[in-house]
């Protein structure tokens, strides 16, 4: 028996979902690219993160990160050189709240000016 699967934290959903290479007709297949493995794509390649810091953006392991990655890239190329379908899975996991910058109660917006006597 396989172990079950880590949930993955997923930052973003994009807005388009498909892409259809020119001239391309649905019997050359279609490749479905799950929303962890776009978010790894996206951490990786977009953001310049490295696997390092993309992992612990998304929760998991630098060895789990690099696996997802490899998938990926695999699934990509496939659908570029035999001119599959792309079709981006529908998120089922988390989406991760945006980090906020806060002052905190503690701290003032005058925290590095002298005080005045």
């Amino acid at each position: 028996m396989s172990r079950p699967r880590c949930n993955y934290t997923v930052a973003f959903c994009p807005k388009i979902k498909k892409f259809i290479p020119e001239g391309a007709c649905a019997s050359t297949g279609i490749v479905l690219i799950g929303a962890a493995e776009a978010e790894a794509l996206r951490l990786k390649h977009i953001e310049n993160l490295s696997q390092t810091a993309a992992a612990a953006k998304m929760k998991i392991s630098q060895s789990s990160f690099q696996r997802v990655l490899q998938v990926a890239h695999k699934k990509i190329s496939e659908a570029l050189i035999e001119g599959k379908f792309i079709t981006i899975a529908e998120n089922k996991l988390p989406i991760a709240p945006r980090a906020r910058r806060s002052r905190g109660k503690d701290k003032s917006p005058t925290r590095n000016f002298r005080k005045k006597n």
